[in-house]
């Protein structure tokens, strides 16, 4: 029997306003009084944790591999300390895939998951080297905002595959807001730079109907990019 205790509801809700306004606040800040702009793109490597009831033990979650692009904006508090504040179109997803042979019966299944958002995220970023090598570290929030999504079904019974296309509805299969921490690493040589990033959300984005159904999303990327006006 599902149960809601209003008081902890609204108290969660209040605390996630919040979170907004500072996070929201930090952007706008970062984004106004730029110092340092910053094109990038490059390679996603995603999956997905995907938990529900009764799940086979059979089904594997595979890696997925997409792109992402966007804009990063720095405020320098000094030489090697800054906040940055990034807007960046991304895709997530992963493969989820059964197989199994049930009586000499080869039956198998995948779920391929194409997702695309607009990702902001807002990280303490630290410069440490001299000269025209530069190394950084960077870690802070991220929010994710769900544009549209696919999954593709590919089911195979003994030999003969059929394919499907189902349409992701961020208004009842998944939360459209994501939240979640992000941090990573690279290289600027120049205005030139190289970094490595890991996303982790936070949140759970099944809209189902069953609590214990669990969607989150894991994003690795690799990217090139190009510094304007450097400091």
């Amino acid at each position: 029997m599902f149960k809601v205790n209003v008081c902890v509801l609204i108290n969660n809700i209040m605390k996630t306003k919040h979170y907004m306004l500072v996070f929201a606040l930090g952007v706008v800040f970062t984004t106004a009084r730029a110092q340092q702009f910053t094109l990038k793109g490059g390679l996603n490597v995603s999956t997905n944790l995907i938990e529900f009831a009764d799940m086979p033990p059979e089904l594997d979650m595979k890696s997925s591999y997409g792109f992402h692009g966007g804009a990063s904006f720095d405020y320098l508090f000094t030489d090697r300390f800054s906040l940055e504040a990034g807007l960046l179109y991304m895709q997530k997803g992963g493969t989820l895939e059964f197989s199994s042979n049930i009586f000499g019966f080869q039956l198998s299944s995948k779920g391929e998951f194409s997702l695309h958002y607009i990702d902001i995220p807002l990280q303490a970023k630290y410069r440490f080297g001299n000269g025209d090598v530069r190394f950084f570290l960077a870690l802070g929030p991220y929010m994710g905002i769900g544009l549209d999504g696919k999954v593709k079904i590919t089911t195979n019974a003994n030999g003969a595959p059929e394919t499907s296309t189902e349409t992701v509805d961020f208004d009842t299969d998944l939360n459209r807001l994501e939240l979640g921490l992000c941090g990573g690493a690279g290289v600027e040589y120049n205005s030139f730079l190289l970094g490595l990033n890991y996303s982790y959300g936070l949140n759970n984005l099944d809209r189902s109907a069953d609590d214990n159904d669990i969607f989150k999303n894991r994003v690795f990327s690799v990217s090139l990019g190009y510094i304007i006006n450097k400091r």
